[in-house]
């Protein structure tokens, strides 16, 4: 035993020689290093090399590569053994951290929790994971197959970002975050948030992570529309028939195709149509007779659903049998030829009741309305009865002012008369006495009675 290998264990020359190799040997490690030295033994291997475990004085342990030969006499009888051990702790700890980054990187890859990609500078992706491949609506084997760049998934007018991206990850080995959109395989958009790290400079590899930002900007959008809409509905609040169609344009700027706007009649049994809208003229003439030419009872179609349950109602994909029960029977033909692919309503609430219905269609086939849509169409329901409700009491408040004026000048004409003429007698009185100086009892008396018969 040399002195170095009595450092690496923290023994003494005289332990050691006084103990054996399986004292020092690790457990596990053992049975495989006995296994070799009976094949030694038996002339099966002349030598053997592996790496082992030791262990250490002080309870630690000590990675090494041993390499072990059978030394025998001149008869072949085995004499002794020589071992030379180099140590390779360091090498395997970081062989150990190497893999628990691997797994620790490969679990945030395989969470799925936002979109990873490892690709090269020139935009071939080589890898990603599930999250992405969903988020841009390709296939594993399209991953495999090459079809994946992100320079051909990303919206060309997001390019020069990328390329300001690039150059910043060239001079400090990462790119901040920035917006952009993927066109997915469909054709439609994604909005999202990305970043990148250089892995290897010099194969030009970098890693990205990739966050969609889709329900994100629908919230931005969604409190821009109710802005946007609580400032025209406020415009022309005091006016009831320019509000109602406000209401019906906005709402079908936003959510159309089309839209129309129901309120509830004094008798809770009608939804009587106020405004409807779609951009299409001629399909705006054939939603007219088909909506807004008559009122409905309250318990027949789509939208008496709405009243009679008082929940929002959303048919992505109408089927025929749907469509029909958004019209009469004898407006079946009409409704076919307006093709209605998409339909949603919401109530509109005020103090916790029903007082009306505002419903939207749409007649693009790859449309359907979504969950989204129809939040969106509940909170403009919202803002839309809040506004009606506000013109009805301006209405009101208008009518009581109109009642008041006739009254106090029904009244005001009433007064006037007598007071003319009370003023007419008084001043007879004074010019009979500014004449005589005086007035004669008779003159005052009958002057009296005549300003007493006129305020009887």
């Amino acid at each position: 035993v040399n002195q170095r290998f009595c450092d690496l264990l923290g023994y003494t020359r005289e332990e050691l020689l006084h103990g054996t190799f399986q004292e020092l040997t690790h457990p596990d490690d053992l049975p495989r290093d006995l296994d070799h030295l009976q094949r030694l033994l038996a002339g099966v291997i002349t030598s053997y090399q592996r790496e082992k475990r030791y262990l250490r004085k002080n309870g630690s342990i000590m990675w090494a590569n041993l390499i072990t030969t059978l030394v025998r006499g001149v008869e072949g009888e085995p004499t002794h053994f020589v071992a030379v051990i180099e140590d390779i702790t360091e090498r395997k700890e970081a062989e150990a951290a190497l893999r628990a980054s691997e797994r620790r990187y490969q679990r945030l890859i395989d969470s799925n929790i936002v979109g990873i990609t490892i690709s090269d500078l020139d935009g071939h992706i080589m890898d990603a994971n599930d999250a992405l491949l969903q988020l841009v609506g390709y296939s594993r084997e399209d991953l495999e197959c090459g079809l994946l760049r992100w320079d051909v998934l990303t919206s060309p007018e997001y390019l020069p970002l990328d390329d300001r991206a690039i150059a910043q990850a060239r001079r400090s080995g990462a790119a901040a975050p920035w917006e952009k959109e993927y066109i997915r395989k469909d054709g439609t958009r994604v909005p999202v948030l990305i970043g990148f790290a250089v892995l290897d400079e010099a194969a030009g590899t970098i890693v990205a992570f990739i966050l969609d930002l889709t329900e994100r900007k629908q919230a931005e959008n969604r409190q821009r529309a109710l802005a946007e809409a609580s400032r025209a509905f406020t415009a022309v609040n005091l006016q009831l028939p320019v509000l109602f169609d406000t209401v019906a344009q906005y709402v079908a700027e936003r959510l159309g195709d089309g839209s129309v706007l129901y309120v509830l009649s004094e008798d809770g049994e009608r939804l009587e149509p106020m405004s409807l809208y779609d951009p299409d003229p001629e399909a705006r003439a054939i939603a007219r007779e088909l909506f807004a030419e008559a009122p409905r009872r309250t318990n027949e179609g789509l939208v008496g659903r709405v009243i009679e349950t008082e929940q929002s109602l959303l048919m992505a994909q109408l089927s025929s049998d749907e469509v029909r029960l958004l019209a009469r029977p004898d407006q079946w033909p009409v409704l076919e030829r307006f093709g209605i692919h998409s339909f949603a309503a919401a109530p509109l609430c005020l103090k916790g009741r029903v007082v009306g219905v505002l419903g939207v269609w749409r007649r693009t086939p790859r449309q359907p309305y979504t969950a989204d849509d129809l939040v969106l169409l509940e909170d403009l329901a919202d803002r839309a009865a809040l506004s009606i409700d506000n013109a009805r009491l301006h209405q009101h408040v208008e009518a009581a002012v109109r009642v008041r004026d006739d009254v106090l000048g029904a009244v005001s004409h009433d007064l006037k008369n007598p007071i003319t003429a009370i003023k007419f007698e008084s001043q007879l009185l004074a010019r009979r006495v500014e004449r005589r100086g005086m007035v004669d009892p008779e003159s005052l008396v009958e002057g009296l009675r005549h300003i007493d018969a006129m305020t009887r």
